[in-house]
């Protein structure tokens, strides 16, 4: 926590650096010389974007769950984060409230609400695909109906097993010496 922040202040170092610049760009005018230095020196380092970024970042497909009581929600104009990471797209955003805090014209926050919208749709579009590939290579298995004598399997096959069921790799099945139904 930098000097300047504390546990009651609303948003980040961060976010109020932006509020900031944002409050000098919506003043000036055709003829004001805007002079921005150590834009973001109030962020660490290590989170800065690098010249070489690589193709996907890990976090791409994870996102922050919040729990924002009922009771506090309407009896505050604040937002109280209480963050538990979880895979996915977060279905849920307060960003463009934080957005309006910060001051950003509500036809930005508007738009970006939409932009939102249309990637979680896309997105539990391409969820639902992947889980029917899924269902559809798990059916494929032949797994018996557990009359047959049992088959010892080691680690390794489960885990190459899995990783068919899951990611399609078709290498996987030849590896294992599984069976699986065209």
């Amino acid at each position: 926590m930098r000097q300047d922040e504390s546990v009651a202040s609303e948003g980040s170092s961060f976010t109020r650096e932006l509020g900031r610049l944002h409050r000098a760009l919506a003043m000036s005018t055709k003829r004001s010389l805007v002079l921005l230095d150590e834009v973001g020196r109030e962020c660490r380092s290590d989170g800065a974007i690098e010249r070489h970024l690589p193709a996907t970042l890990p976090i791409q497909r994870a996102h922050m769950q919040t729990l924002l009581l009922p009771t506090l929600a309407s009896t505050y104009s604040s937002l109280t984060y209480l963050y538990r990471l979880r895979p996915g797209f977060a279905e849920t955003s307060h960003a463009c409230h934080c957005a309006r805090l910060c001051g950003v014209p509500e036809s930005v926050v508007e738009r970006a609400d939409r932009i939102c919208c249309v990637g979680l749709r896309e997105w539990n579009d391409a969820e639902a695909v992947r889980d029917e590939e899924v269902v559809r290579r798990l059916m494929q298995l032949q797994l018996g109906n557990g009359e047959e004598e049992e088959r010892d399997m080691d680690e390794a096959e489960a885990e190459r097993m899995l990783r068919w069921v899951l990611d399609g790799d078709p290498e996987a099945v030849s590896r294992a010496g599984m069976q699986v139904d065209e």
